[in-house]
């Protein structure tokens, strides 16, 4: 028994002795790497065609997957780890001082797979003039202007200015100067850019917005009438009446015309006009006459105060006229 104890004793310390020597043949570590379950790998690439036989493959590409923003990336970039789905994927480049943007693509994420996504940007070209509109008869051309591209600021250039490398598609340019001390302003537009192909565009800048005004009675259009802004005098002038460069906010308008002896007028205030925008206002002229129903003209008058009024400024209100003398 002891003989046999003793072999059971060396036989525990030899197996003691291989486990050591075992364990002791490196370091384990100290964390496992934790497998990504149910993701797979995009590999994204870009490039900016020109014409047929004109191909720039830019060092960097913008990235945005999924509304997420990854930034520029070297070109082509890999992403790792992404979990199986249906992505949406928009690539933007950085040419010429300006962001080119692609349209959204698709792809679709397996497990264990590479999804290659290769974006080629077909492009033609933009011609910007723009002119600053002094009055309906008036205009000057700018040296420079400044542009907007699709909200993206160009900064001030030449007037005329070519713009390059524009995606096919539709787009938003608009266009802003400064002249004589005062802020001029295009009104944006969309164009349509086709691959390979110039675009020429005329814009006409302005210090305010624009208003167009037409005036009619007995549902008749008239060829001219008077008009009057803001107490200002404008004459007579044909229909419609065009007036660029009007300041923004509220303002008061009064159109008059006399037709076989018979005066017709109409009023409208608070007649809201926005930069660079075109305000169109439609005039229905009534009779102007002292008699109970007809339209009663723009009488003016100054109260025992000394302000100022006018009949038309309460146009659409019910005006109490109250008649007394006093010594």
């Amino acid at each position: 028994m002891m003989l046999k104890n003793k072999y059971c004793r060396i036989s525990i310390n030899a197996f003691a002795l291989l486990v050591v020597a075992l364990t002791g043949c490196g370091d384990a570590p100290s964390e496992l790497p934790i497998p990504v379950e149910n993701a797979g790998l995009i590999i994204i690439s870009g490039s900016i065609q020109a014409a047929p036989d004109e191909t720039i493959t830019p060092d960097s590409i913008g990235i945005i997957l999924a509304g997420e923003d990854l930034g520029y990336n070297s070109n082509p970039f890999t992403i790792n780890d992404v979990l199986t789905g249906f992505y949406p994927i928009l690539v933007y480049f950085s040419l010429e001082s300006k962001t080119i943007h692609g349209s959204v693509v698709y792809t679709t994420v397996r497990f264990n797979e590479v999804s290659e996504v290769n974006v080629e940007l077909k492009t033609g070209t933009i011609v910007v003039l723009s002119e600053i509109e002094i009055t309906s008869d008036n205009s000057v051309t700018p040296e420079t202007i400044g542009i907007i591209l699709d909200g993206d600021s160009l900064g001030v250039r030449l007037n005329p200015d070519t713009l390059t490398y524009i995606p096919e598609g539709v787009h938003q340019i608009s266009t802003y100067g400064l002249y004589d001390g005062k802020n001029y302003l295009g009104p944006e537009r969309d164009v349509d850019v086709l691959f390979n192909q110039i675009t020429d565009v005329n814009y006409s800048m302005f210090a305010g917005g624009i208003l167009v005004i037409n005036a009619g009675y007995d549902g008749q259009p008239l060829t001219e009438f008077g008009l009057k802004l803001d107490g200002n005098d404008l004459g007579v002038d044909v229909s419609p009446r065009i007036l660029p460069n009007v300041d923004e906010g509220l303002h008061k308008l009064v159109v008059w015309t006399t037709v076989d002896e018979i005066d017709y007028e109409g009023w409208q205030c608070n007649i809201e006009v926005t930069l660079a925008e075109t305000t169109r206002v439609d005039f229905e002229m009534q009779v102007v006459a002292p008699d109970s129903g007809f339209h009663a003209p723009d009488i003016d008058c100054i109260d025992i105060d000394g302000n100022s009024h006018s009949l038309s400024d309460h146009w659409g209100e019910v005006v109490y006229l109250y008649f007394f003398e006093y010594t």
